[in-house]
């Protein structure tokens, strides 16, 4: 008997040691993962200040002048901390572009790092589209790839809206953009965008007409299930 409570007592201080470790592990020891979408980021203000810190601290080394003008996506990964992979607008001069940013932090140690910033190219621009303002023949949509980002942006704006109409629990998920054109205009780019949405085993196909401004708001104009 006195060895069966031993055994027990062993066992019981072995299992509570365990527990202890595994609440009192480090951040630091968090296991990598892969990246998460955040798909609530432009409300988020740990977000904004993350997109705000990473404009100021490109501008401190680049000696630019750069002004934060939102956030348009964000992902977050696990590493030694968080690694937070940011797509925000920021203006100059007038002109607003897309940047991509990594922002490590670590909250414990109080660290904060810009570990990335650039320019993300897009062909959406009145000069790519062939839609010079000034040449009354070159207006008009024009067929414009559907791996731009600025398309793939345009179509989670849609995706936003067809879950917005839809009572069920089962979120729908982005699929593929089947087809895209573009018009850039002074005011705004206007984009009408095929595109392939599942929810589950169901798979179905929308047509919208989204309007993005000089900006970034976006709107949409027009949504439709394609058959």
């Amino acid at each position: 008997m006195a060895v069966l409570f031993n055994q027990f007592a062993y066992s019981t201080v072995f299992l509570s040691a365990l527990l202890f470790i595994s609440f009192t592990i480090t951040p630091a020891m968090s296991l990598p993962g892969g990246l998460q979408e955040m798909p609530t980021a432009q409300n988020d203000l740990e977000v904004q200040d993350l997109g705000k810190f990473a404009v100021d601290e490109h501008n401190s080394r680049q000696n630019s002048d750069l002004e934060y003008a939102g956030i348009v996506s964000a992902h977050k990964k696990v590493v030694a901390g968080l690694m937070y992979h940011l797509k925000l607008r920021a203006s100059s001069g007038g002109n607003v572009n897309v940047y991509e940013a990594k922002v490590w932090i670590k909250p414990w140690e109080k660290f904060k790092s810009l570990e990335h910033f650039e320019r993300v190219e897009s062909s959406l621009s009145p000069a790519d589209l062939g839609t010079h303002l000034d040449d009354s023949e070159a207006l008009g949509l024009r067929p414009i790839s559907s791996d731009d980002p600025a398309v793939k942006e345009a179509a989670k704006e849609a995706l936003k809206s067809v879950q917005a109409r839809s009572n069920s629990l089962v979120p729908y998920e982005l699929k593929e953009v089947v087809s895209a054109h573009a018009e850039v205009s002074d005011e705004h780019t206007k984009f009408n965008i095929l595109f392939k949405v599942h929810r589950g085993t169901k798979e179905e196909q929308f047509k919208a007409e989204v309007l993005r401004t000089v900006v970034g708001d976006w709107t949409i104009k027009n949504l439709q299930q394609h058959n």
